[in-house]
């Protein structure tokens, strides 16, 4: 079993190490997939990550302007232009001045790809002559949220600089990039050259008449892209301009501002840098161009005596270049770019010029210590090596929610991005929130990547041999990955998951049926040999046999007939190419590789190569044709595979409860909380009390949640999306998600309501969000608190109406407010005997009250206070117990710490019920209860362990008793507790016993086996099932007594419990001889074990063989 650890090394000698590789053909290689994977827009044909997807499509609308693509800047999802533009611009530097380097790399047409991208997008941003935008993003929004950029749910507005706004920094570096651009296309494509140089010239003379800096129009840049002087910029652009057309016009610009005698602490001072070249330090880069374009004596002596400087300058034990103040933030970064310019000024040097020698050592030494010749040994480039840094600062790569979140590694090789690097001791930790060390950004590469081009052209490559450990670019193809919901790989070679059943680890020899996440529906075979999806039919069209195909690919046969496959049409990757069932050949159309993104599968062809299953047109209806497309990521290529022999998952009968509920008002506690209840009065937290879901968009909390299940099989999660330390009346919108399993949420999105509609303009809170589905209007209605002031000063219940539950399709309407003039919040509606009943709190007295309608938009009639006593409640949610005519009401008494529990027949009346006679381990918030199969239930408490709760089983067991055999007459098998490998010592586990690393078990619960032994998870962690589980103990008829366990699941003869999802049977408790049993003179038998369903005068009441028995009294 594999822990991630942090790596921690500290050195304070330097180390003869030979360099881990010197293949700098493969770095630059994989430094260019750095880039593709920053990409932002609509990705190309062949784009080559296939974890990305299309992203910012809107980029520009609010400005009526068209902004996408380009690159987005590091971690996050934001388009600096000022830091992208400094990045492009060193590496059409590198290609124009390297070019050799690029081409016996085979890079140069993706080189070329890269420079593009970036050129179209910054011809985009200059929309007229002095204007030009700079920045797409807020990094207050963005950096409240972790999500990819595929899910980006906040706005991203667009910022430019103009005539009046100017910002002679951004301008002249954009400028730049296009001129050294236009010089990496001039032979090539001179039409496309000259359009670069064409919008070059323009910034420039932008950027020199009309002076300021750009931060200060964008004052949204300032706190992460500060401009410390633009004079820099000005010099760099027209020292492009000048190499690009020879017009002395903007060499007169550059000795304008060379020959100034500016003083000596003025921060606009040119000459005598002692710093790298950086985002926004073009110096040393205007020293060195200028003395490569002239040979003069003035510009040589500056660019000569800057690179000594770096040469000469002090760098960490191991031998990287380090400046205490500087490198504190990316320290390869700083090292790559003080060896840039030294390299580019040996193409003026000649051959036997010691100096140069010594200048290509230098960059030779700091490039080899990035890959690997350092004393941590470590290579810094992410998927270079076994040991490069796997946990990088990166939204996309993450694969996670939560910056902190787990896996500790990231999900997604981010192939070539350059690690931030160590520290003044040589010392590094791989942890995504360490962001100074482990950050990656456009200009970590761009300089890094030009001294790989350099080393190659000069001579230096050492092609590494093929490398074969798995991660290596180019990535397997495989469905073997480890994806977040498993726990894989220890250290004997095991595998063991945490089962979620939405998403299994396929097997081949296994049948499974395939959801679609878009519809919910299922892959299924049409009597026609098409194959398309449909509702739930719970027959074998829906069921698909997974045969092993070989190097990780299945076949995957009809469960009606297992001689017919799916099969690609036309078995090539074209777009469109229906999937149908034919005879299995065998055939590459019919080999299918799963590849694991987000909770699901995209399942792409043999023959297909990007291009994934994909069901047609993005339709929800019955019968739309399963299809290949190339794959974007959309939900209608992301598929469940769900194991087929579990029975019918969704529609198996309710036998237990789930309470989804927040627990306080710190940001840490505003996330989503789950409890589980077998009986809908008794409720035990999940995940140890802990939160088991947090959001990623909007304020980054949530509070009220509401889940309930949609027409589409989909389970939709409704909150308040609310961070409280900002103020009560601080929020605006809601938030909204969708699962298939209820254990992971997808669709995530913020549902804006204050200030996008007429009726809600103003409106300084949008509170406890509900739905249901309106069958008159066959569309959801999502009602909702809020408040507008100066219209209505009060809180009532508004509502809109919605088909997917990420958006709203009309305005929103006033649903309900009280006939007396009080507030109305936290209302829950249901449909019932031909009404519609709305609980909500009255927010002026604090009491619940009941208000009936014909129709779920209304008109609703106020009907009675439902509360009793004096005690203020919110958040009022009814629900019906299973199999029963009785429903419970709950209502949060927020001010003392628990819960109310009500019950009511007629939907009217209510008693409420004696606080013995419920109970939470817990103290929850507003949340909601649903019913839950006995499926969820298991999948719930193995996603989220909690000690003391058990599976619910799905078999009854029954038995014939034999003295030395146990024979079974159900599906059910009887096993013991496997017996443990046996102590050779005084270890109590196995784990001890062969130092494996994993701590005892406290309890007997076994998870996962393998050839060691059981397997448990406490405390979030695996652990090994003690030797005293292993002891047998056994009942007559063959079957383990249960040892944790009290509760009765089923009764004939014995008492069965279940544990570890195996039956067990219940000890007899010796002190219940002296109980009573009261419920015999009432016509109903004692009940054998001592779960209460129910209590009422006579006593309390339990349910066993579907009939009612009396709780014993002792």
């Amino acid at each position: 079993m594999k822990f991630n650890k942090i790596l921690t090394i500290f050195v304070s000698v330097p180390a003869l190490i030979k360099a881990a590789s010197q293949d700098y053909a493969r770095h630059l290689e994989l430094s260019i997939l750095f880039y593709e994977a920053q990409r932002s827009g609509k990705l190309p044909d062949n784009n080559r990550i296939y974890w990305r997807g299309d992203s910012m499509l809107e980029a520009g609308s609010d400005n009526k302007v068209d902004l996408t693509g380009g690159y987005y800047d590091a971690g996050d999802n934001i388009k600096f232009n000022f830091p992208q533009a400094s990045s492009l611009t060193l590496l059409s530097w590198s290609a124009v001045e390297w070019k050799d380097g690029y081409k016996q790399a085979g890079q140069w047409e993706y080189m070329k790809d890269l420079i593009k991208w970036g050129m179209d997008y910054f011809i985009k941003c200059h929309t007229d002559k002095y204007v030009l935008y700079g920045q797409v993003g807020n990094a207050k929004l963005d950096h409240n949220s972790w999500v990819s950029p595929e899910n980006i749910s906040y706005d991203y507005p667009s910022y430019k600089i103009t005539d009046s706004s100017p910002g002679s920094d951004l301008a002249a570096e954009t400028s730049a990039a296009l001129v050294a651009a236009s010089m990496v296309f001039r032979d090539e494509d001179p039409n496309y050259a000259d359009l670069l140089l064409k919008h070059g010239k323009e910034l420039y003379e932008f950027a020199d008449k009309y002076r300021g800096s750009y931060d200060e129009s964008i004052p949204e840049a300032n706190d992460y892209y500060h401009s410390n002087s633009y004079n820099d910029e000005l010099v760099w652009g027209a020292a492009w301009l000048f190499r690009a057309t020879g017009e002395e016009y903007y060499k007169s610009k550059v000795d304008a501002i060379w020959d100034y005698p500016y003083d000596e602490n003025d921060s606009n001072k040119f000459l005598d840098s002692k710093n790298p070249i950086s985002w926004d330090d073009k110096k040393a880069s205007s020293y060195t161009l200028m003395a490569m374009i002239t040979g003069d004596q003035k510009y040589l002596k500056e660019a000569t005596t800057h690179s000594d400087l770096m040469v000469n300058h002090t760098t960490t034990p191991g031998g990287l270049w380090y400046n205490e103040n500087l490198s504190v933030w990316g320290s390869n970064r700083y090292a790559s770019n003080a060896a840039f310019t030294v390299a580019m000024m040996t193409s003026i040097m000649n051959d036997d010029d010691s100096k140069r020698q010594e200048y290509i050592d230098f960059v030779k030494k700091q490039t080899d210590y990035i890959l690997g010749d350092n004393p941590a040994k470590i290579d810094y480039v992410v998927g270079a090596a076994p040991n490069s840094p796997k946990a990088v600062h990166h939204r996309g790569a993450s694969g996670t929610k939560d910056v902190y979140e787990n896996p500790d590694e990231n999900t997604y090789v981010l192939y070539g991005a350059l690690a931030g690097g160590p520290g003044p001791k040589d010392e590094y930790k791989d942890i995504r929130e360490d962001y100074q060390k482990n950050e990656v950004a456009l200009d970590y590469n761009a300089a890094f990547q030009g001294l790989l081009a350099f080393l190659i052209q000069e001579g230096y490559n050492l092609p590494d041999p093929k490398q074969t450990w798995e991660g290596a670019w180019p990535p397997k193809d495989s469905n073997g990955v480890c994806k977040p919901e498993f726990i894989c790989e220890n250290s004997n070679g095991s595998t063991h998951k945490l089962s979620r059943r939405a998403n299994a680890k396929v097997v081949a020899g296994e049948e499974y049926r395939i959801a679609i996440q878009l519809s919910g529906k299922y892959i299924t075979a049409a009597n026609n040999g098409n194959v398309h999806q449909w509702e739930n039919l719970n027959d074998n069209s829906q069921v698909w046999y997974f045969e092993d195909a070989g190097n990780g690919k299945f076949a995957i046969l009809s469960g009606k007939n297992r001689k017919l496959a799916m099969t690609v049409e036309n078995g090539d990757s074209k777009n469109g190419n229906n999937i149908l069932l034919t005879e299995y050949k065998n055939t590459a159309a019919q080999h299918f590789i799963l590849h694991g993104v987000d909770d699901a599968y995209y399942i792409t062809a043999e023959c297909s190569g990007k291009a994934s299953l994909d069901v047609y047109n993005q339709s929800y209806d019955n019968g739309a044709n399963i299809d290949q497309w190339a794959y974007w990521g959309g939900e209608c290529q992301k598929f469940y595979i769900i194991p087929a022999n579990n029975g019918d998952i969704n529609n198996s009968p309710n036998v237990a409860y789930l309470f989804a509920y927040f627990l306080g008002n710190a940001p840490d506690q505003e996330r989503l909380s789950y409890a589980v209840s077998r009986d809908g009065y008794n409720f035990k937290a999940l995940n140890g009390g802990k939160a088991v879901w947090a959001s990623t968009v909007g304020t980054g909390c949530l509070r009220d949640p509401y889940i309930f299940k949609g027409e589409d099989g989909f389970y939709y999660l409704l909150a308040t999306d609310m961070k409280s330390s900002l103020g009560w009346n601080s929020n605006r919108n809601l938030l909204s998600a969708k699962s298939m399993d209820l254990i992971h949420w997808t669709g995530i999105t913020i549902i804006e309501i204050a200030n996008k509609y007429p009726l809600m303009k103003g409106a300084d809170r949008a509170w406890a969000p509900q739905a249901i589905y309106d069958r008159e209007k066959g569309s959801y209605m999502i009602y909702y608190a809020a408040r507008v002031p100066g219209r209505d000063n009060r809180t009532i219940m508004y509502y809109a109406y919605s088909k997917d539950m990420k958006r709203l399709e009309t305005d929103p309407q006033v649903l309900f407010a009280p006939a007396n003039g009080n507030d109305a919040i936290d209302s829950d509606i249901i449909f019932q005997n031909g009404k519609y009943y709305m609980y909500y709190k009255n927010e002026t007295n604090k009491r619940i009250y009941l208000a009936t309608a014909s129709h779920a938009n209304g008109p609703y009639s106020e009907i009675k206070q439902i509360s009793e006593g004096n005690i203020g409640v919110e958040g009022p949610n009814i629900y019906k117990l299973n199999n029963s005519n009785k429903w419970l009401l709950m209502s949060d008494a927020y001010n003392s710490g628990y819960y109310i529990v009500q019950e009511t027949t007629d939907l009217v009346n209510f008693r409420t019920v004696n606080r013995n006679n419920y109970s939470f381990n817990f103290t929850p918030r507003h949340g909601y209860v649903i019913p839950i199969n006995g499926y969820q239930y298991n999948d719930l408490i193995n996603a989220f362990p909690s000690n003391g709760l058990g599976p619910i089983s799905m078999a009854v067991p029954t038995t014939t008793k034999k003295t030395t055999t146990t024979t079974t007459t159900t599906t059910t098998t009887a096993t013991t507790t496997k017996n443990n490998s046996q102590p050779t010592s005084q270890s109590k586990c196995f784990s001890e016993d062969k130092n494996l690393g994993y701590p005892c078990c406290q309890n007997c619960y076994v998870i996962e086996s393998d050839e060691n032994g059981d397997y448990g998870i406490e405390n979030g962690e695996w652990c090994s099932i003690p030797y005293s589980c292993s002891k047998s103990d056994l009942h007559e008829n063959g079957y383990p007594y249960c040892k944790n366990t009290k509760i009765v699941v089923y009764t004939d003869d014995v008492e069965w419990g279940v544990e570890n999802n195996e039956w067990c049977v219940i000890k007899d408790d010796e002190s219940s001889s002296d109980c009573k049993c009261w419920s015999e003179k009432l016509g109903y038998p004692c009940c054998v074990g001592n779960t209460v369903y129910t209590t009422d005068e006579s006593g309390s009441w339990g349910l066993e063989n579907d009939d009612w028995c009396g709780i014993k009294t002792c």
